[in-house]
């Protein structure tokens, strides 16, 4: 809902200071009333505006970013608006005439210190009138819904003369004043890298895979997982110890890693870097990760752990964009393990966007007309629907208006998994944000057990058939296993599978007594051969007693491992000598060993060679 659209089309190696340059500012200046989407992490923004040649008051989400950047910038005089950080503190910065442009940096819960700063220096015009006001990672207004009071900038950002918003990864807000505001969007003429999509069932097994195989990848792992406890419970099953964890300092996180505790960092210094690195949502975003080309990233998502699944175009670019390389370089790898989620809607952001904004009008227009009736009636909100509307509402000079800063963040909350629906919008979302994708397959589709041997049959060789058609896309090692086990149970399937083929299974109905009896029929045809050559060599032009014939052919048979239809061992009968038509045979009747006489076989002629037979 933006006024208008500049695109600025730039070389991957370019940096904030060619898309915007200033002749008095050699890092670039963001221009006035703009939202900035500045296409990629690391490209330069916030640095611009730290040393830029104005006051600014610049608002971080998270407190570790605010304090690297400050450090990192401690000549440009920057001042930490933090927990502990009084408004009397800041009004004393603001009051210091040996700073000649003020750097306000703050979380978006401590904006309200700065105002109420001015209003005690009795500067409150000046501050809006002077100072640039910069949303910086502005996505987070409306992705991290979690926290209370991140809205607060929203109360005073419009008031400011000079003002933007910046990200990688802006959110498209309903808000109607952004048509005021111009949006810079910066292209690219390469793709940022390759992503190898992960999609599998089961992540964490996925995951567990790469902590088992550090020699698979040549340099440290990075890995976004916004769950501490799957972090523990991920580094115990491994047995891992060359790992370090970053996530926020409190007690419930240090209870839930349990013993993985031990691996807790709260310093981002590339030497302090282990093989594998855990990293929770906090530090998805704004940060400079030090690494190098030989390094790997991970994004760990899993819709068992809700709130690990960030939204793709949101916090999942940011993560596997925070590491810094030179800007021809790329890391070894970048991995997306994820599962997909079962959509409980297919409509569209802009939909839901739509049904959002309808029904909260809707609901605001119910309660305003409701507190007329409670003062008419004397009545109070016994039930809280002012509670209710609350989540979609503000009440600006005692009007209730709608508040599209909290619209926004029902949207996202209601939209982003829809990225996650199947393995092609998966595919899509990191698409769309302008990398290259490959389908990584680790497992073959879990069997569901329950239903008739034929169908669970066919199922399987379905996935075999899938594995053999591209074996170099499985990569982790999960679906030879798999199909091992397969094997091991279901051992005439995988015989008929290979020697009767696909096309034969079909044809008798993936049918388990079926499958044994063609088997046993093919085994029997090869061996005719044999069977020929060997009765032709052990028996002779002579007379035999259809017990001694009997006999011949039973050690034949059991040679050759004949069977029956049933798959038990073939009985030989003396009869089975002529059927065989191979010899010219004669019944006659002679006096055995005993004396008496009884019908005997006489080999009469051979009527094959054993090379004919053959």
């Amino acid at each position: 809902m933006l006024n208008s659209t500049v695109r600025i089309n730039l070389p991957l190696t370019a940096g904030f200071k060619d898309a915007f340059p200033d002749k008095n500012n050699p890092d670039g200046l963001i221009p006035n009333n703009s939202v900035v989407d500045k296409g990629k992490p690391g490209f330069g923004l916030t640095y611009s505006e730290f040393r830029s040649l104005r006051h600014s008051i610049m608002t971080i989400p998270y407190l570790p970013i605010i304090d690297d950047k400050v450090t990192e910038h401690a000549d440009f005089s920057p001042f930490k608006v933090a927990e502990r950080v009084t408004p009397a503190d800041v009004a004393e910065y603001l009051a210091n005439a040996e700073i000649q442009f003020k750097k306000l940096v703050v979380t978006p819960e401590g904006f309200w210190k700065i105002i109420e700063a001015a209003k005690s220096l009795g500067i409150e015009d000046t501050l809006y009138d002077d100072f640039f006001c910069f949303l910086d990672e502005c996505h987070c207004y409306a992705c991290d819904m979690f926290r209370e009071d991140i809205l607060t900038p929203f109360k005073y950002f419009w008031s400011f003369k000079n003002k933007a918003m910046g990200s990688a990864t802006p959110y498209p807000s309903s808000n109607p004043k952004f048509k005021e505001l111009t949006y810079y969007k910066i292209e690219f003429d390469q793709k940022l890298g390759k992503i190898s999509l992960v999609v599998d069932d089961d992540p964490k097994s996925a995951l567990h895979y790469v902590l088992t195989h550090p020699e698979s990848y040549p340099g440290n792992v990075f890995i976004f997982y916004n769950s501490v406890t799957a972090i523990g419970n991920a580094i115990a099953t491994a047995g891992i110890t060359d790992v370090n964890i970053y996530c926020r300092d409190d007690e419930k996180n240090m209870i839930n890693l349990e013993e993985a505790s031990l691996y807790y960092q709260s310093d981002t210094n590339a030497a302090q870097f282990k093989k594998f690195n855990f990293f929770t949502c906090r530090y998805n975003e704004g940060w400079d990760l030090r690494g190098e080309p030989l390094d790997t990233m991970v994004l760990v998502t899993d819709e068992s752990i809700p709130h690990s699944i960030v939204g793709i175009n949101f916090r999942g670019l940011q993560a596997v964009g925070r590491i810094r390389l030179d800007p021809e370089e790329r890391p070894n790898q970048i991995i997306h393990i994820t599962n997909t989620i079962e959509p409980t809607t297919m409509r569209t952001r802009e939909s839901i966007e739509e049904n959002v904004i309808y029904s909260a009008k809707k609901h605001i227009a119910d309660y305003i007309k409701f507190k007329t009736d409670c003062r008419e009636e004397d009545m109070t909100d016994i039930l809280g629907f002012g509670d209710f509307v609350n989540n979609v509402s503000s009440v600006i000079d005692a009007k209730t208006i709608i508040d599209y800063e909290k619209i926004d963040q029902i949207v996202y909350k209601k939209s982003f998994k829809l990225q996650y629906r199947s393995k092609e919008s998966i595919e899509e979302a990191w698409q769309n944000c302008n990398y290259e994708t490959e389908i990584i397959k680790f497992s073959l589709k879990t069997i569901k057990r329950g239903r008739s041997a034929a169908e669970i049959n066919r199922e399987i060789i379905e996935q075999v058939e899938l594995y053999n058609s591209s074996p170099r896309s499985y990569e982790f090692g999960k679906a030879q296993r798999q199909i091992k086990k397969w094997k091991e149970a279901s051992p005439i399937l995988f015989e008929a599978y290979h020697v009767l083929g696909v096309k034969t299974l079909e044809e008798l109905g993936y049918n388990n007594d079926k499958m044994k009896a063609k088997l046993i029929e093919k085994s029997n045809k090869n061996q005719e051969a044999r069977l020929h050559i060997l009765v032709t060599e052990r028996f002779e032009i002579r007379v035999y007693s259809k017990k001694e014939v009997k006999s011949i052919l039973q050690g034949i048979y059991n040679e050759l491992g004949l069977k029956k239809a049933d798959g038990s061992k073939k009985t030989a009968f003396a009869d089975d000598l002529d059927r065989l038509g191979l010899f010219k045979i004669e019944l006659v009747k002679e006096r055995t060993a005993t004396g008496t006489r009884a019908e005997q076989i006489k080999i009469v002629k051979a009527l094959y060679s054993i090379d004919n037979a053959a």
